[in-house]
């Protein structure tokens, strides 16, 4: 049983969760080599769901209320307690015990949302249970009910609060270490740890935006940060950006919440391009009208050379139409195509996907590889000049730059204000 240090007697330290060891007893320490570790550890880390391993510390960091932490949480445990895939992943099925600082009244309707309102597999221990418990107390009982249960999955929804941080000792590293020290007992015990921590309101980089001592980020070993992705991606998307001590976890990744589970967008760079293609083709008329780019670029707030850009990669895969000769005078005026409209009512949008987005988003493989890019259809006609016109100064959009996301105005971005 561990016996927190007395306040009378003496200040709380950094390793007061540990056993008390009786002064005549000196504890044996145990010195491996590097051969014997590596020969007796397993050359993959093991995951028991994406971001989170045995053995192991994940930290959750997000905006408290806004970046959708719990739903991510849930999520995630539904997907262990079923044994399906989560993020694209496969996981280890198994009870799981969490620790939780939501109010019963708050924590049913999230429970709802996940369908976990039937299952005894999943324990949970709210912040006002273990109100007034030392902070090692808690870990030594939640880690006992998990061994009872069969669960290897530990969750604590957020440190801080069970931990007992208040004012200024959050920003403390010996506080930080005394709140971390109990769970990395346990991950050397072969649990795996999931920790959540609110962002503070400057928000920042993955590892630097959580509220709080540096001391939290540099204990555990893989960091995650949950956040809305950029202004044109839609409301259910969230960016997910991390820093690991394993080679098996992606740096970034783009997730959206569809009908309750989180599926897996792409890249940043792929979620954003196709939020984007999304809102343009939104904007465009059917094909008995039709627009100019500039009007275009007024309507989306957007350079008109990265919608040229757009709209010829979406024109070669027959996805919009071009009107005029682009040609002073006539200059090139762009609509969506006749095949691809089925009503022909002013500003309708194409049905090109069931669920109602213009474009299905592809998930990478497990491998995080791109997916082979099918061949594009053939492109249509353009006008050809009069003989002794002169070509080279014919201002048409045929220009097809390597990458969509490039700005001819700048070498190194295409956006500067995302």
């Amino acid at each position: 049983m561990m016996t927190p240090v007395p306040t009378d007697t003496a200040a709380p330290t950094m390793l007061s969760f540990l056993p008390e060891v009786p002064p005549e007893e000196t504890k044996r320490l145990r010195f491996r080599t590097a051969r014997e570790i590596c020969e007796t550890t397993s050359d993959e880390a093991e995951f028991v769901a994406a971001y989170v391993a045995f053995g192991a510390i994940t930290e959750l960091d997000g905006k408290p209320k806004a970046a959708g932490k719990t739903t991510f949480v849930l999520e995630m445990i539904a997907a262990v307690l079923d044994a399906r895939p989560f993020l694209d992943r496969p996981t280890i099925g198994g009870p799981v015990v969490m620790l939780t600082e939501q109010p019963i009244a708050s924590l049913k309707p999230a429970l709802v949302r996940a369908g976990l309102t039937e299952r005894e597999d999943f324990v949970l221990l709210t912040w006002a249970e273990a109100a007034g418990v030392p902070w090692p107390e808690v870990v030594e009982q939640a880690a006992a009910t998990a061994r009872e249960m069969g669960a290897r999955l530990f969750v604590v929804d957020t440190l801080p609060q069970f931990a007992g941080l208040r004012g200024d000792a959050e920003n403390n590293s010996g506080d930080a270490l005394e709140a971390i020290g109990p769970l990395q007992l346990l991950a050397a015990a072969g649990f795996a740890i999931l920790l959540t921590r609110h962002d503070r309101k400057s928000g920042g980089e993955v590892g630097d935006s959580a509220r709080g001592s540096g001391a939290f980020t540099g204990a555990v070993d893989i960091v995650v940060g949950l956040g809305r992705d950029a202004h044109d991606a839609r409301p259910t998307m969230r960016h997910l950006a991390c820093l690991s001590r394993f080679t098996e976890t992606p740096p970034e990744l783009v997730i959206e919440l569809v009908e309750g589970r989180y599926l897996v967008v792409g890249t940043s760079e792929e979620a954003l391009a196709q939020a984007r293609r999304e809102r343009l083709l939104g904007a465009l008329p059917v094909f008995e009208e039709s627009t100019r780019l500039e009007s275009l670029a007024e309507d989306l707030d957007e350079k008109t050379k990265t919608l040229r850009v757009q709209l010829n990669e979406l024109l070669a895969e027959g996805l919009v139409a071009r009107h005029g000769e682009g040609v002073r005078g006539k200059p090139f005026e762009w609509s969506l195509p006749r095949d691809r409209v089925g009503s022909t009512s002013s500003n309708s949008v194409p049905e090109l996907a069931p669920t109602g987005a213009f474009f299905p988003f592809v998930s990478l493989r497990e491998t995080h590889e791109r997916k082979e890019t099918a061949a594009l259809p053939a492109r249509p006609e353009t006008p050809l000049p009069s003989p002794g016109f002169d070509d080279e100064n014919m201002p048409v959009e045929i220009d097809y730059p390597p990458s969509a996301f490039a700005d001819p105005d700048d070498d190194d971005t295409w956006r500067s204000d995302l």
